[in-house]
């Protein structure tokens, strides 16, 4: 993964196939792992901005599956449902044949480096459930 910090704070994610996949599923594993009362205690984040981040990669990959974009995993659902929505995705994500280039804020960036420390084990903080 190639990193680029730009003037106005956004920092570029230069990711090949491989590294987009893995930082995909990560997300994808530990979200669906962890109750949403679990979510803010993990990542210091709001469940409403965790989610929205979720689904706004989801919407990206939707939609560059549908533009042909064949290295993409098929959707657990219909692609045609994320076309049809109305919704600004927050994350800016481009593909192309090697990989995909994502465009994130500092914000964005720390929530991804706090999913994938916490997927590969590197989450010490002990997590509550709501019983």
């Amino acid at each position: 993964m190639k990193t680029q910090t730009l003037s106005d704070g956004t920092v570029l994610l230069d990711l090949t196939v491989e590294e987009h996949h893995a930082l995909s599923r990560s997300l994808k594993s530990v979200m669906g792992a962890l109750e949403p009362c679990q979510l803010e205690t993990a990542f210091g984040e709001s469940v409403d901005f965790a989610y929205e981040f979720q689904f706004s990669v989801y919407l990206r990959e939707a939609a560059a599956r549908t533009a042909g974009v064949s290295w993409l995993l098929a959707a657990e659902v219909s692609d045609s449902f994320a076309m049809a929505l109305t919704v600004t995705p927050i994350v800016d994500i481009r593909f192309d044949a090697d990989g995909a280039l994502w465009r994130v804020s500092e914000r964005q960036l720390s929530f991804v480096n706090a999913i994938v420390n916490f997927h590969s084990g590197r989450y010490v903080k002990p997590l509550e459930t709501v019983r």
